[in-house]
C-alpha cells in the first residue's frame, strides 16, 4: 500500500519539476494526483 502511494507522489513531484514554470493549472493537476494517490 505504501509502495503504490510512494510511486505516484514521486510521479506527481517529477512532472511538477518537469514543468519550466509553476502555474496555477499545473499546481491543480498536481494536487488533484495527489488526492487521489491518498484515496487509493
Amino acid at each position: 500500500m505504501l509502495d503504490n502511494l510512494t510511486q505516484r507522489l514521486a510521479r506527481v513531484m517529477k512532472t511538477l519539476r518537469g514543468e519550466a514554470r509553476l502555474t496555477e493549472a499545473n499546481i491543480a493537476d498536481a494536487l488533484r494526483e495527489v488526492r487521489l494517490a491518498l484515496l487509493a
